[in-house]
């Protein structure tokens, strides 16, 4: 696809059926290999991944939340692949716009200098698929391999090998376009169980800030929101594939609930009573879950509780703005 160079998708994948089949259909027009470190999929993942013939399947058999982890996992494979490489570290839910195929600056970043590195700016996709938003910033996602080592962080890690005064090439026209807020659910399924990792795992970390954190995308300005881009999807759907279809889960629920049920049952809601994730009916979702056994999973708030999380929701659209920073750091002194 680019000289003897070998493009390489690198994917880590846990449970992404709902979308799994649009990305991998996606990835295959512009991949020669696409890599996935399945990590415990429990539902058609495995499947869906083994009917593409361009895919290498690994297992990810973690039994921790480690991005870094799962990143030199994906990293090692591929530079199993002989020759030069230029990798792409892509989650599932990102697929690369289709206006591509006739881009300049796509075909500049692949015939890069080895070592350089590469950005996309993420196009977040509301639902309905119809508008999105834009990213503030380019997220690094590929690289032109010069077999550096890579570490990476445990949560929200660069996907690549960064070094001060590397090469960064920004693509301007090409997009990623995110599917991670088309289904809404689906989202702030997955941003309750971040919420509650971080408070597991990153004890430093305030409620407030995981709140400010995770609630980013109901403070979206109108005038960003913007019609998507028909030459997104045209080069796709003339290959005759369907970059629109995702699908729900049968029983309404999503892994992460049920993780996150567990978590609640161990721990004692008590743990989690700052954090908003209480609008969901936790003791619906333990009763599928044999590790509750008999524990009720009752909403622990108590009157301050509800007083902070109202503020949080109330301000989160001004957030940014001094006199709401201020009072953000009164109060994390208190929580």
């Amino acid at each position: 696809m680019n000289g003897t160079r070998q493009v390489i998708c690198i994917t880590p994948v846990k449970n992404e059926e709902w979308i799994l089949d649009t990305f991998l259909n996606c990835a295959s027009q512009w991949a020669d290999h696409i890599i996935i470190a399945d990590q415990g999929s429990t539902d058609r993942s495995l499947e869906i991944a083994q009917a593409h013939p361009k895919v290498r399947i690994i297992h990810n058999d973690s039994g921790n939340y480690d991005e870094g982890f799962r990143q030199r996992l994906l990293l090692a494979e591929a530079r199993k692949i002989e020759g030069q490489r230029v990798i792409l570290s892509l989650d599932a839910d990102e697929i690369i716009s289709g206006n591509y195929v006739d881009c300049c600056e796509w075909k500049s970043a692949l015939a890069a200098p080895v070592g350089t590195v590469f950005g996309l700016r993420w196009a977040n996709l509301a639902p309905g698929l119809s508008r999105y938003w834009p990213a503030a910033f380019h997220q690094i996602v590929g690289f032109v391999d010069d077999g550096r080592e890579h570490t990476g962080e445990i949560i929200h890690s660069v996907r690549v090998p960064l070094q001060p005064g590397q090469v960064l090439q920004k693509l301007n026209r090409v997009s990623l376009l995110h599917f991670q807020y088309a289904d809404w659910n689906r989202m702030r399924s997955k941003h309750r169980w971040y919420q509650c990792w971080e408070k597991l795992n990153l004890p430093g970390r305030s409620s407030l800030d995981i709140y400010r954190r995770y609630h980013h995308m109901y403070a979206i300005p109108k005038e960003l929101m913007t019609a998507v881009l028909p030459e997104w999807f045209a080069s796709y759907e003339r290959e005759g594939l369907d970059v629109t279809s995702i699908r729900e889960p049968q029983d309404g629920r999503y892994w992460w609930d049920r993780e996150v049920a567990e978590w609640l049952a161990r721990h004692g809601p008590k743990r989690f009573r700052r954090l908003a994730i209480w609008d969901f009916d936790w003791r619906a979702a333990s009763v599928v879950q044999s590790a509750t056994g008999s524990k009720t999973l009752n909403d622990p708030r108590n009157i301050l509780d509800r007083i902070l999380l109202r503020y949080l929701r109330k301000t989160q659209p001004a957030a940014d703005r001094p006199a709401i920073r201020f009072l953000d750091g009164l109060l994390r002194k208190l929580i």
